[in-house]
Parts: C-alpha cells; sequence; structure tokens
C-alpha cells in the first residue's frame, strides 16, 4: 500500500485549503481515490435517466473542479467526498436536461437578421407567427400570458414576482413553469413544432 494512500480525506482537505505544491498532490490523489466510483455511480444515473452516457467523464471533471471550489471556500461541511461529488455530478446533469428540455421562444418574431432580405412573404409569415404565438398564450390564462411575456422580455424572476404580486421569487419560478408546461402541452396537443 503507498504512503499517499494512507492520508485521510480531512488531512486531503487541509492540503487543498492551504494551496501550493501540497494541494496539487492532494487534488491528484482525491481525484485517483474516487474517480472509478464516481464514474460508475453518475454513469449508472445518466443510464437510468437516459442521458447520453458520453458525456460522463466531462460531467464527472466538471463536478470535480466544483468541488474544490467548495472546499477551497470552506463551502464543504465534512461528510462523505464521494457522495458529495456524485451530487454535483448529478446536479450538473439535472441542469444539463433541464437546459436540453427547454422550449425556446423567439424574443421578437417581427425582428429580421440583417443578412435575410425583406420580402412581404417573410413579413406576413412573421405577422402569422406573431398572432399564433398571441393565440396560444390567449388559450393559457392572462396570468400566464404575462408572466411567459415578461420572462421572454428578459425580466427576473424577482421582478416577475414584484410586477404579478407574487409572495417570492420562488413562487414566480413556480408559476413560470407552470405555465411553460401548459404552453407546451398545448402545442404538444395541436400537434404543432415550434
Amino acid at each position: 500500500m503507498n504512503a499517499e494512500q494512507n492520508i485521510g480525506d480531512s488531512q486531503l482537505l487541509n492540503q487543498i485549503r492551504q494551496g501550493g505544491n501540497v494541494a496539487e498532490g492532494a487534488i491528484e490523489i482525491l481525484y485517483t481515490r474516487y474517480r472509478n466510483e464516481v464514474l460508475f455511480n453518475v454513469e449508472k444515473m445518466i443510464r437510468y435517466r437516459r442521458g447520453r452516457t458520453e458525456d460522463t467523464r466531462d460531467l464527472v471533471q466538471d463536478a470535480y473542479i466544483i468541488l474544490l471550489r467548495k472546499v477551497r471556500s470552506e463551502n464543504y461541511e465534512e461528510g462523505s467526498i464521494r457522495n458529495f461529488w456524485i451530487g454535483i455530478a448529478k446536479g450538473l446533469f439535472k441542469n444539463k436536461q433541464k437546459k436540453d428540455y427547454r422550449v425556446t421562444f423567439v424574443g421578437d418574431p417581427m425582428k429580421i437578421d440583417e443578412e435575410d432580405l425583406w420580402t412581404p412573404e417573410l413579413e406576413m409569415e412573421q405577422n402569422q407567427r406573431m398572432e399564433f404565438l398571441e393565440k396560444l398564450l390567449s388559450e393559457v390564462g392572462d396570468k400566464c400570458k404575462m408572466i411567459l411575456k415578461l420572462a421572454m422580455r428578459g425580466y427576473s424572476m424577482k421582478e416577475i414576482a414584484g410586477k404579478m404580486e407574487l409572495a417570492s421569487e420562488g413562487m414566480a419560478r413556480k408559476t413560470k413553469y407552470q405555465c411553460k408546461k401548459k404552453l407546451v402541452e398545448l402545442v404538444k396537443e395541436l400537434n404543432i413544432e415550434i
């Protein structure tokens, strides 16, 4: 057994906090110690959630970098490093899935890129899209319509909560999520491609 392997996790964490050459060695030992277990668990979770297993190594490395930042800033409470690392990777994966699933709305359907040439047909098509979007938004209700429009215009959840007289940012986020869900279900119901 190697002398490096006898070093406890808490001692390695202290070395990482110290910085310098000692930290580099501790970072490598910690990574080597848990990498295979973390890779196995994260890949298993990704398969279970029908994700792309090709991204596992990148996800695990990104999670390790976040773990190191938390350790250095002392935002890490003593516990299982392996589980903490896996938890960060799971959070990153869930965020990635949410991003991939999002329905992207066009900020201003009337805007024409400079490269595109203006044509009456293009303007008519954009007007139709705008009318169609307005019709869909009116189907989800006035409150949802307003929340989604504010979100499309780039308002923060805090600003939306204030304008819509909601109790908190969390409530605004929840309401926006429910409204988007209604809109997506409506689009699916109508069998429309966005």
